[in-house]
């Protein structure tokens, strides 16, 4: 009895330590960016944030991404993916986001395109960046009205 206890107990810890993958992120992923079946980036799972170490190791994309999801409420948004794409994660010299349209990994030095993309797609952030742009674009008008005024001469 006490064997298999123990059986169960390692077995149940194993579980417990891969459950480190999210596929909930896995599919944010793939639907922001129109990843089709079959495609590189379908096929390798969990290695996107991962690599072949384990679930308990992630790659430098997948580091990258786990500090914008611990700054939010342990939910991977598209505003951290597009957060992201502008970083070169994984140090080989091709933004994330020129490895994810060629379809190798953001995570893995070893695997990137041949050549610099073209005709990269350009992602908005979500509605309250406009917000703050608007209201920060409101300041400087503004600013620059009342700069405008005092240069002026005056009318007496």
């Amino acid at each position: 009895m006490g064997k298999y206890f123990l059986a169960a107990l390692g077995f149940l810890m194993l579980l417990t330590g891969t459950a480190q993958a999210r596929p909930e992120f896995r599919e944010t992923f793939l639907k922001f960016y129109a990843v089709k079946k079959g495609e590189p980036l379908e096929k390798i799972e969990c290695q996107l944030c991962h690599g072949t170490q384990g679930f308990q190791v992630r790659n430098p994309y997948g580091r990258a991404l786990r500090e914008l999801v611990k700054k939010g409420k342990d939910v991977l948004t598209t505003d951290m993916l597009i957060t992201a794409e502008g970083k070169d994660s994984d140090g080989d010299g091709y933004t994330n986001l020129e490895e994810i349209v060629s379809g190798t990994l953001p995570g893995d030095p070893a695997s990137h395109p041949k050549s610099h993309p073209t005709n990269l797609p350009v992602h908005q952030v979500s509605k309250s960046f406009y917000v703050l742009y608007a209201v920060a674009a409101s300041i400087l008008v503004g600013f620059f009205a009342g700069l405008r005024k005092r240069k002026s001469p005056s009318t007496r």
